[in-house]
């Protein structure tokens, strides 16, 4: 017996555990003790029944050598046994092989030569590579996935508790498997060409297509991986195997062996562009397709020489019509982060490289794909869809039409149908009508320059006739305003001087209106394939693969000067008379708190506080350095306050350091982050209102952000509007933020911030709905004060007490307001109205209006986002005030918001509830403090409006309990009001209480 095992103790790979399935439960460290069956060493391998009964018997790590040589798919001979064959023999095989390797033999086979990533190659032999190659087919691939699927728990453990070691040692063997396996860039082409190579039945080799779809493109890998990270008892910031559970580098890889079988495919193979069709149609549901898409165009178009450029092409007219405009909206979507992002707003400068680059592409899409080329069409002219959202993006769909004169006349036609249209123009949200108009210019600038089509005929025609005549008669200014701008450039297209339409107002003389009339002058070329530039911006493998070296150069970087000691030196006491007159002090207490650092913990390098923007965004954008995190985070506020007037650098990077600040994570739990971010929000806001406004509103809606992220945004949006009006001192009362006083040093130990907001019921409130608490309680206050002098009986038994606290308290009052109106700027309403108020009321119709009618998975009517939405219109329109320029588009916008949501289900949260409560008395505020003609515009030009919202207040009075008091005080203050205005209204008309004045 002891002839036939030799028991050792080496760490030797090619050795065989004493016990199976017991590896797992040491750690790699550990020896393990080895038993070596020469019998079963040397047997020799024919047929693939011996492979399977020695995977069954627990083989050692040499005969397992042997007989995955035997199965190596490089290594195949005519009538050989072929494993990526699917078998019932072979399923066996896989079967054994993966559960046998990991549990036994995965840790050890070719640690010698490190992770194998070209396994792919017949020249390759370790152990890695023959067992990948041996894997790599469907059939193995679900095999795989069967058994880390057994692996996981039935149910999930309680929090705190994880699986078995055994288990998850197994675990991250199968992952590491996994991550090997699929690491390739081409894997999915060389499982497609073994599937048309092996196979020749047409019907296997579908089902065999469509099992790796199911397998790599419905997200079964990423589900599974993403499930077993965790269990795995893995880091996920460190794991190895973290691109197979994460989306977007899963979505990224999708996309780089989508390109690699693009590119290496024939244009008249169309069997395999069908394959390729359907594989790419199901990877666009893993709910990352900007991912997808963004890496095939860096592969197939933005790449050196561009030889992919017509199998691009060909990939597109392979999908189906659905998949071809999810892909086309994409496009659009990754062609604006990549060459217009610096382009939102309207600048009088002309990118036309950038612009030029964009139409070269789309040209391809619109000349070869005829339904991409339609659905183009149609996004133009409705104003909505696709995401296109800046006149770049037009400019860049409308230079593709330049030499196609039929369709510019189409997009004409119709373009002036719908901006006629009286329902377009009274329901259709003012960013669709704005884009309708810019169509409708640049269309008519190509077309007056083509001189092929009679521009004056389309222009004389009776549709463009009603179309102007509805717009000079809308009862919005931004619709007639609109009608103005279209009237005037297109009479300038065709009419003599003498007779051209000319509009005498101040608006027409803004830099708008002339920013509006030079785009009939625009003209962009669409340049060849061969001028096309790549983007500036890299990859998302690039940043990554960048982002992982730079993490590893700092890990293994060493200090470049070694800490030197100082040299102690002897002192030597000539005169010890002379310390005679030294009063020796008493060692001090010893106090925890304060005691010394441990010197070996010291760090010598900390980093300097920033002086300029560009260090910030430095600072901040480093968040694996806690050291200039923080003290970038805390610094942030104060910094850009003192650079707001000073030089042009804030300018500079000024949406760097907005991006920035809104995509910040609290890392390491920072006491007050949520406070240094809001301060630096709002600061550059208050910096630069007219820039930042409408940028923070595009951020909101169409960047990919978390609740906590958008909510900080519109809070930093209200809090910047009210201090550009100079109520910072009210509205930090309001807020309740602390107030330095004599006892601020007790007590002296206080909970951690974290904690401490927990605890403290002022802090349950966000500031937006404390500030707006404030508001309806001053617009409240007169009513109930009124109703409680009405009860204390008649006039005729009171008596007035005066006193000289009144007078001072007047006069501090004045004071404020005096100080306070130093310091807000001359145009406060055009600022507020133009960098807040229209770009979140556009914005969030056009959101309303572009998406289905149920929005219960819709991100925006959560009422946490509802509600705070709600209460930064209400302080932005109270903090214009009433009286100003645009006060009927602030009111007209108000009531369309409130009419579209009091009726929704998210006006049932109570927050919300209160919130479009709130926000209608504020309007009605405005009104009412503007006068009779506030008053008279409530009653005669939003007449239907006003009763429909007064039936559903006084509804809500009704139902609502008697408990909520804060909801029953708002719908009857709001009553009493609507009560008042239409009295004196009806006084006015019959000539009731009027008072006349010499």
């Amino acid at each position: 017996m002891e002839a036939l095992l030799k028991v050792t103790k080496s760490s030797d790979s090619s050795e065989e555990p004493l016990i199976p399935h017991s590896p797992a439960q040491y750690p790699p460290s550990v020896q393990r003790i080895s038993v070596i069956e020469d019998e079963q060493s040397e047997a020799h391998l024919s047929s693939p029944e011996d492979v399977l009964r020695i995977l069954k018997s627990k083989t050692p790590t040499s005969t397992l050598l042997e007989a995955l040589k035997f199965l190596d798919p490089a290594s195949l001979e005519n009538g050989d046994f072929n494993i990526l064959i699917p078998s019932s023999l072979g399923a066996q095989i896989l079967h054994a092989l993966i559960t046998t390797t990991i549990c036994d033999h995965w840790a050890s086979l070719g640690m010698e030569h490190g992770p194998e990533s070209s396994y792919q190659l017949p020249s390759s032999q370790t152990p890695q590579a023959i067992l990948l190659r041996c894997v790599k087919s469907p059939s193995g691939m679900g095999t795989l996935l069967a058994y880390l699927r057994s692996l996981l728990p039935s149910q999930t453990p309680p929090q705190g508790k994880t699986s078995s070691s055994e288990k998850g040692l197994l675990i991250q063997d199968a992952l590491s498997l996994l991550s090997r396996l699929l690491s390739p860039s081409d894997l999915i082409f060389h499982l497609l060409t073994d599937i048309r190579r092996f196979i020749d039945n047409e019907v296997r080799k579908q089902l065999l297509w469509q099992e790796t779809i199911s397998l790599l493109a419905s997200g079964k890998v990423l589900s599974i991986s993403a499930e077993s990270l965790g269990y795995a008892e893995l880091s996920v910031e460190t794991s190895p195997h973290l691109w197979i559970s994460n989306g977007k580098l899963y979505a990224a890889w999708l996309g780089k062996n989508i390109s690699s079988m693009a590119s290496q495919f024939s244009i008249d193979d169309d069997q395999a562009w069908k394959y390729l069709g359907a594989f790419v149609s199901r990877s666009l549901s893993i709910g990352q397709t900007d991912r997808v898409v963004d890496e095939i165009l860096h592969c197939l178009l933005f790449q050196k020489g561009r030889p992919s450029t017509e199998n691009f092409i060909n990939l597109l007219k392979f999908l189906r019509q659905h998949d071809q405009k999810r892909i086309l909206e994409s496009i659009l979507r990754c062609l604006e982060r990549a060459y217009l992002v610096n382009l939102l707003e309207n600048e009088d400068k002309i990118a036309d490289a950038s612009i030029s680059n964009v139409s070269i592409i789309l040209s391809l899409i619109t000349r070869d794909v005829v339904i991409m080329k339609e659905t183009l069409k149609n996004w133009l002219i409705s104003g909505i869809g696709g995401g296109i959202n800046s006149v770049h993006m037009r400019r860049s769909l409308l230079a593709t039409f330049a030499s196609d004169p039929e369709s510019l006349s189409q997009i004409f036609t119709k373009s002036i149908d719908i901006f006629g249209d009286k329902l377009s123009i009274k329901h259709s949200p003012i960013p669709a009508q704005e884009a309708n108009a810019q169509v409708i210019l640049l269309t008519a600038g190509y077309l007056k320059r083509l001189e092929i089509t009679d521009l004056c005929s389309l222009v004389q025609a009776s549709s463009y006739l009603s179309a102007i005549s509805n717009r000079l008669g809308a009862a919005s200014t931004r619709s007639r305003f609109l009608g103005m701008i279209v009237g005037t450039s297109l009479s300038k297209l065709t009419d003599k001087p003498e007779t051209r339409m000319k509009f005498d107002l101040a608006e027409m003389e803004s830099d708008e209106a002339s920013w509006f009339l030079r785009l009939s002058d625009t003209q962009d070329r669409v340049r060849t394939i061969t001028d096309l530039e790549p983007p500036h911006t890299l990859s998302l493998t690039e940043t990554v693969k960048e982002r992982a070296l730079n993490i590893k150069h700092e890990k293994m970087q060493e200090p470049s000067a070694k800490p030197t000691a100082s040299k102690i030196l002897p002192l030597e006491d000539s005169d010890e008379s002379n310390d005679d007159g030294l009063i020796p002090y008493q060692k001090p207490d010893a106090d925890a708190s304060d005691s010394d650092e441990d010197p070996t913990l010291i760090q010598r390098s900390k980093p300097t506080p920033p002086v300029y923007i560009r260090d910030i965004v430095t600072y901040l954008r480093d968040i694996d350095n806690y050291d200039r995190y923080i003290l970038g985070i805390s610094t942030a506020p104060s910094l850009i306050r003192r650079k707001s007037g000073f030089g042009s650098e804030l300018d500079e990077h000024i949406r760097d350091l907005a991006l920035t600040l809104t995509s910040l994570h609290d890392k390491y739990n920072i006491p007050k982050f949520q406070e240094y971010r809001l301060q630096s929000l709002t600061t550059l806001i208050v910096a630069r209102p007219l820039v930042l406004g409408p940028w923070i509103a595009n951020a909101f809606f169409h960047i990919d952000l978390s609740q906590s992220q958008r909510s900080s945004l519109l809070v930093a949006l209200g809090l910047g509007a009210r201090e550009l009006a100079g109520y910072r001192e009210e509205d930090s009362k309001a807020m309740g933020l602390p107030q330095v006083s004599a006892d601020a040093s007790f007590p002296s130990q206080r909970l951690p911030s974290r904690l401490e907001v927990q605890y403290d019921p002022a802090s349950k409130h966000t500031p937006t709905e404390a500030i707006s608490r404030n508001i309806a309680r001053n617009s409240l206050e007169p009513l109930a004060l009124n109703a409680a002098d009405t009860l204390s009986g008649p006039n005729a038994l009171k008596v007035r007490k005066f006193s000289s606290r009144m007078e001072v308290e007047k006069k501090k009052h004045e004071q404020q307001q005096q100080r306070r109106a130093k310091s807000i700027p001359k145009d406060l309403h055009k600022i507020l109205f133009e960098a807040f108020f229209r770009p979140l009321t556009s914005g969030f119709s056009l959101m309303v209006y572009s998406t289905s009618s149920y929005n219960g998975n819709n991100p925006f009517f959560s009422p946490h986002l509802l509600s705070l939405f709600i209460q930064t219109i209400n302080l932005v329109i109270s903090t214009i005030g009433p009286s100003s320029v645009n006060q009927l588009t602030i009111t007209s916008d108000v009531l369309t918001l409130l009419m579209s949501l009091h009726n929704s289900a998210a006006a049932t949260e109570p927050t919300v509830l209160s919130a479009i409560l709130s926000l209608f008395l504020a309007v009605l505020d405005i009104n009412i403090a503007s006068g009779s003609s506030g008053e008279e515009l409530l009653v005669n030009e939003f007449a239907e409006q006003v009763m429909e919202m007064r039936e559903w207040v006084g509804g809500i009075f009704e139902r609502t309990p008697k408990g909520d008091d804060q909801v029953r005080m708002l719908a009857a203050g709001i009553m009493v009001k609507l009560g008042e205005v239409m009295n004196r209204y009806q006084g006015r008309l019959f000539g009731i209480n009027a008072e006349f004045s010499f």
